[in-house]
């Protein structure tokens, strides 16, 4: 890196970042000749880390072949030459994809529909999958048992059965088979996965595949004419379609497209093409309202518990179940796009294979637009891949290094030890308050925010104490002074991985920061929250420095309820953008909040206005927010409701009230766009960014 500081060095180290393929692009020399393929990788790592996984695989590719660096896919023919009558063959379940319809095919294949004996496990059926097991052995037939993963108690029960099944291959019947479906769950039988033959079915990827394989598997030839309406059940089946494919793949975007990942299933959108059929039968004319509320709200709703999400979900399902589908112009349907690139769009009212004709023809992988996502959306999940991946190795690192001269695992603890006890503050101490702090009020109560900075400091000092303890335990454990409790033993894996101990996190406030950027975050919320108590009210708050935003939100609408002596469930708040600088006085109502950062979108100074993302550009900080308190307010439909939230993750426990504990308001943004732009794009302000 030392070829940066000259201009000419520094342009071709900017045309090496800006390739979309950096691994395999040359490095400016002469770095390019004296740089390993895996040093190579380490700097893609640092450098452009939404290329780490694409990376990996070439690497791989390169160095070991392509055999390690693809996935091979296996068929059941292959599968079932591998399996006797004492090898179980142990199918993995995958959300979006059930293996187990390959054994349907094999089984017919194999003429043995008749002799399929099933079982789904669950609260006492480990005494009937026995008896279907020894019964099996002697008749030849197979064995199916469904779901191992709920028989918890049963699994011993399993594991013994496999074993004898080996003991006693030479008595089992030549053509028995024992089938098995699990989804992965630490309690299940080490020993019969090590025995068994595994078998997963990766759920098709992209909008494309999604589409082919719902017609394939639900629209049946024989009765995709029989509709009364025929074509306008051609044209909203193949939108239906589009819908659930839609939101099938925005799970890859994690939080930027859905806060929770929720399992769709080929179950919603085959009830969804009941209900259309039949409210097409039956109705004169298209029952628009009807199918989105019936779709929207109870098919495809009735799975999700984010608010947020519904938001979301009923927005895409009001681009496919669009009346102008059905629109018609010179005796032909209008062209009508489900994208801006117009490649998306009803399939025709023709036979069947003109529609699995043309959605042959989709693109193999989608662009983020048919999501009404920015192409940052793809860096974002590339990073995530790329994260989760880095994760993984490093979780497999053993824990003693190996020699070479570097510090033992021991002394890198005890050094981290060392510096964050001298990082450490003083507990924040009540007697240290300023003249305007914790003032009893004539009505002999403290001030609604007073209450609040009272209750973070609580919740401080306990993380504060939390941490001084476990530090100096954790010490005296290496040094063999004490034991090593399992809490001590998590804590030192996560020193020495730089990230939060889990005895730490459980007093945390929430974050998804590595350990060394938590303490300096942690070290400015407790110098925010000392100057508050003993300088008192500040003009503007920071609203990442909270343990409970939410309570500061609250403690604001008292402070007016009680000024102004209106209920306060009759309160909401509006907001003024007021700009970056921070004004020299607090505002007579309300409070200043900072600290915010935009993502999906951009906040543009000039247009003051929200806009789409530069390429690149993840986050970008909001203004200061002036939130006004006011009575029966209502977000204008021009405006967007910009959720925030505490942490990138977005989903949290539900609480009492209905709302993510992740939740902490929403926050009217003016827009000169359909604010149902930002929500397909998923736009959300964040108080505290992964890293």
């Amino acid at each position: 890196l030392h070829s940066f500081p000259t201009r000419r060095s520094s342009d071709l180290w900017v045309e090496w970042l800006e390739a979309p393929n950096p691994y395999e692009a040359p490095l400016p020399a002469p770095f390019e000749d004296q740089t390993t393929r895996f040093s190579k990788l380490i700097l893609v790592r640092a450098l452009r880390d939404e290329q780490g996984l694409k990376a990996v695989n070439q690497f791989v590719r390169h160095e070991f072949g392509s055999a390690l660096a693809e996935a091979q896919a296996g068929t059941m023919d292959e599968i079932y030459n591998d399996l006797d009558n004492s090898t179980p063959c142990i199918f993995i379940l995958s959300k979006g994809s059930d293996p187990t319809g390959m054994l349907f095919k094999l089984a017919k294949q194999k003429e043995y529909s008749d002799r399929l004996q099933l079982v789904s496990l669950g609260q006492g059926q480990g005494p009937v999958a026995e008896a279907l097991v020894e019964k099996g052995t002697k008749s030849g037939d197979w064995v199916l048992l469904q779901n191992c993963m709920l028989a918890k108690s049963w699994m011993h029960n399993l594991e013994v059965m496999c074993f004898n099944l080996g003991e006693n291959k030479g008595k089992n019947h030549k053509d028995f088979r024992l089938f098995l479906t699990s989804s992965p769950a630490p309690y299940f039988p080490v020993a019969v996965l090590q025995n068994g033959v595994k078998m997963t079915n990766e759920p098709p990827k992209g909008i494309r595949a999604n589409l082919l394989r719902s017609y394939q598997n639900l629209v049946k030839a024989d009765e995709f004419d029989t509709c009364s309406k025929s074509d306008a059940f051609k044209r909203i089946l193949s939108a239906l379609c589009f819908f659930h494919g839609n939101i099938l793949e925005r799970r890859k975007f994690g939080p930027l497209g859905w806060n929770i990942r929720y399992a769709f299933d080929e179950s919603d959108l085959e009830t969804s093409i009941n209900v259309m059929r039949r409210f097409l039968d039956e109705q004169e004319t298209i029952p628009w309202d009807a199918l989105r509320f019936i779709t929207g709200h109870i098919n495809y709703g009735g799975r999700v518990t984010d608010d947020w999400d519904r938001r979301c979900l009923l927005t895409i399902l009001s681009i496919y179940f669009d009346e102008a589908i059905m629109v018609k112009e010179n005796n032909e349907y209008k062209p009508h796009a489900f994208s801006k690139s117009g490649l998306y769009h009803p399939a025709t009212v023709g036979p069947l294979e003109e529609h699995t004709s043309y959605f042959s023809s989709l693109p193999q992988v989608d662009e983020p637009e048919i999501f009404g996502m920015h192409e940052n959306a793809n860096i974002t999940f590339n990073r995530a891949e790329s994260s989760t991946l880095m994760s993984a190795i490093l979780a497999l690192q053993p824990r003693s290094a190996s020699g070479g001269g570097g510090k033992s695992a021991d002394e890198i603890v005890i050094d981290v030890i060392n510096d964050a006890e001298a990082r450490i503050p003083s507990i924040l101490d009540e007697d240290d308050k300023g003249e305007t702090t914790f003032v009893i009020q004539a009505n002999g109560l403290l001030t609604s925010l007073d209450t609040v900075l009272q209750q973070e400091m609580v919740k401080f000092n306990r993380l504060l104490g939390t941490m001084t303890l476990s530090l100096y335990e954790l010490r005296r454990a290496i040094g063999g002074q004490a034991i090593m409790s399992s809490d001590l033993d998590d804590m030192y894996v996560g020193l020495m991985n730089n990230a939060l101990p889990p005895i730490w996190e459980k007093v945390s406030f929430a974050t998804m920061k590595t350990l060394g950027s938590w303490m300096k975050d942690f070290l400015n919320r407790v110098e925010f929250m000392r100057t508050w108590l003993v300088q008192g009210l500040p003009v503007a708050f920071p609203l990442p420095v909270f343990f409970f935003p939410q309570g500061f939100m609250t403690g604001t609408l008292q402070t007016f309820a009680r000024k102004y002596m209106v209920a306060i469930d009759t309160l909401a708040y509006k907001y003024d953008i007021c700009g970056f600088d921070i004004p020299p006085e607090a505002p007579e109502d309300g409070v200043l909040c900072s600290g915010m950062m935009l993502e999906g979108a951009r906040w543009d100074r000039e247009l003051e206005l929200v806009v789409p993302s530069d390429l690149g550009e993840m986050y970008t900080p909001l203004p200061i927010v002036h939130f006004i308190p006011c009575v029966d307010h209502v977000i204008p439909p021009t405006r967007y409701a910009c959720p925030v939230y505490k942490t990138a993750e977005r989903k949290g426990v539900l609480s009492t009230t209905g709302m993510s504990t992740n939740f902490v308001v929403a926050v009217e943004l003016p827009t000169a766009v359909d604010p149902d732009t930002w929500v397909l794009a998923g736009v959300a302000a964040l108080l505290n960014l992964t890293d």
